[in-house]
């Protein structure tokens, strides 16, 4: 996704979210951050619009953790503080959106390029959307219904370990795909 695709959906996001939280869309202040923050999805790759602007920053994550790494690790963690978050008031509250739904971004910013990078160039499209639709259908439609019976039955801390699960298998399938930006995709073989 380039720059300008992440602060459309960045914003849209926002105007979606600021009602929920009691906000204005159209506060510059917040509106800033949900751009700051849509950008934040690329800062692990130095050629991204953010990452020419944060080139030591960026390009030291790249070399450290990769595209793939720093997503997950920060789901986990935000996983295990997820309950006590969450119970603190409307500070709380507030933060454990923000930081979750920043997270989200993080997860499908570079989500795009991780799945089309499965498939070779001829089947592309359409392995990388089956793909994301069988995940969503089999994997992300039930994960409400999985939090929700955890909260009511174990507390809400089981839905944080819940996350770290989700995060756990999430790296572990992510250190299988193998790296393709050194191959020409046009021969690649599924």
């Amino acid at each position: 996704m380039m720059a300008k695709s992440h602060v459309v959906v960045g914003i849209a996001a926002w105007f979606v979210a600021a009602p929920m939280l009691h906000f204005s869309p159209v506060d510059p202040i917040y509106l800033g951050l949900a751009v700051a923050g849509s950008l934040l999805p690329d800062v692990d790759h130095p050629k991204s619009w953010i990452g020419r602007r944060s080139r030591p920053f960026s390009t030291t994550i790249a070399a450290t953790l990769g595209h793939r790494g720093l997503t997950h690790s920060a789901i986990a963690v935000f996983g295990l503080v997820l309950a006590p978050m969450f119970v603190a008031g409307t500070t709380g509250a507030f933060l454990t959106m923000a930081i979750g739904l920043s997270l989200m971004g993080l997860t499908y910013g570079p989500l795009g390029t991780i799945l089309s990078e499965l498939f070779p160039t001829a089947v592309r499209y359409t392995g990388s959307s089956l793909a994301f639709n069988f995940a969503g259908i089999f994997g992300a439609s039930l994960a409400p219904y999985i939090a929700t019976w955890l909260a009511k039955n174990h507390g809400l801390q089981y839905v944080g370990y819940y996350l770290c699960t989700a995060a756990a298998l999430s790296f572990a399938g992510l250190l299988m795909v193998r790296e393709t930006k050194d191959e020409d995709l046009t021969t690649l073989r599924a």
